[in-house]
């Protein structure tokens, strides 16, 4: 198949890449490294003036309806300017979920919020082990609803969202599970702040102690409620893998432009044959992850049996190129690639952090195999 943006996919990144340039610069990065702010609540209000939290909910609900590439598109010019705040964990972790699985009733309440930028919402997928498994959180049953106790990890911006939605194993069956909605208010709430490699991207562990929910609050019928998340999590997979090839195509273009520029033996660095190689196995890497990603997201748009494995391939392959970018180009640039004043530990800094923002990915490997067998048994492949 031949991949190619339309002129409005070419259009939103390069509005995208215009907006994040003036908005997002490296400064600005370093200013949330240093200050206790969580994220720029001005910064938030001018990319909802782009509508770019409308961007993938449905025209019902007061969104574009755009399809994957074109917020694949976006995102990457997010990952190119590491942009901070809750945009990830709202618009591809959270609103999905209401799409997919909520009644007309949650969708018609909290999906115009989301468009119009006045509501901010998150994922609590992770136990301590980094897996979602009924090791993280019990769910007791009442009459009037459940009660829910444990603890999840690595939740993004849990204290700054409105409502966390908290996916549930049963305790005697893996493959079902519920997704709660619980709002951040609600007593039995505790939010602690991780620290992590990436200071910039802002992770909580949140504690349930015996936290009171609704059945109102439930997301999609029970039987259907491991499907709705793995499909969410399909495309969670793609915009992540979107977002780590945007940060290491511009962490290869600050290698390529300091091997021009740096004299060595009265030469610049780029015209030796080491530093060449290196440059180009970078820009192979990285137009394989990206055909990938696009693959994949066009896969997942149509709904192809083999969705689940092309978005598993581009999430595991863009976390392991994004790594070896930023390692690679941090190495070009020498000692004054570890320097707090160069670009490049930003950049390393989040290819970490990513690798364990949906999880440890090296996990989503064994499922990938199996993805793999199941479809070597499809007539349709």
């Amino acid at each position: 198949m031949r991949i190619e943006l339309n002129k409005n996919q070419e259009l939103i990144g390069r509005e995208a890449r215009r907006f994040l340039h003036k908005e997002c610069s490296s400064e600005f990065i370093r200013e949330v490294y240093d200050s206790e702010t969580v994220f720029d609540r001005k910064l938030w209000k001018k990319m909802v003036a782009l509508d770019w939290m409308a961007l993938n909910i449905p025209e019902g609900y007061g969104g574009l309806n755009a399809d994957l590439t074109d917020l694949c598109v976006l995102l990457g010019e997010m990952g190119r300017a590491l942009l901070p705040g809750p945009y990830f964990s709202t618009v591809l972790l959270s609103a999905p979920l209401l799409m997919e699985g909520g009644t007309e009733k949650q969708k018609s309440e909290l999906l115009p919020k989301i468009a119009d930028g006045e509501m901010i919402t998150t994922l609590a997928l992770h136990d301590a082990k980094g897996v979602n498994d009924r090791n993280g959180v019990k769910l007791e049953r009442y009459s009037d609803g459940f009660v829910i106790s444990g603890a999840k990890f690595l939740v993004p911006y849990a204290a700054e969202a409105d409502v966390i939605f908290v996916p549930v194993f049963h305790e005697n069956d893996q493959s079902m599970i519920t997704i709660l909605m619980v709002k951040t208010d609600t007593e039995g709430l505790e939010f602690r702040p991780l620290s992590t490699i990436d200071v910039s991207r802002k992770f909580y562990e949140v504690q349930f102690h015996s936290v009171p929910v609704s059945p109102e609050s439930v997301i999609g019928r029970e039987k259907e409620s491991r499907n709705i998340l793995d499909r969410v999590m399909s495309r969670a997979m793609v915009g992540l893998a979107a977002e780590n090839i945007g940060g290491a195509q511009i962490a290869m273009e600050y290698a390529i432009d300091y091997a021009k520029n740096r004299v060595q033996f009265g030469k610049p660095i780029g015209s030796f044959q080491a530093i060449k190689h290196q440059c180009a196995d970078l820009k192979i890497d990285i137009d394989g992850a990206e055909i990938l990603m696009y693959y994949a997201a066009w896969s997942c748009e149509n709904n192809m049996n083999d969705s689940r494995a092309a978005a598993l391939t581009a999430y595991i392959n863009s976390i392991e190129v994004f790594g070896r970018v930023t390692d690679i180009a941090t190495h070009i640039h020498g000692a004054l690639g570890v320097t707090w004043e160069n670009d490049m530990h930003l950049f390393y800094k989040r290819a970490w952090s990513n690798r364990y923002f949906l999880g440890e990915f090296k996990k989503k490997k064994p499922e990938l195999a199996d993805c793999i067998i199941d479809l070597m048994g499809d007539e349709q492949l």
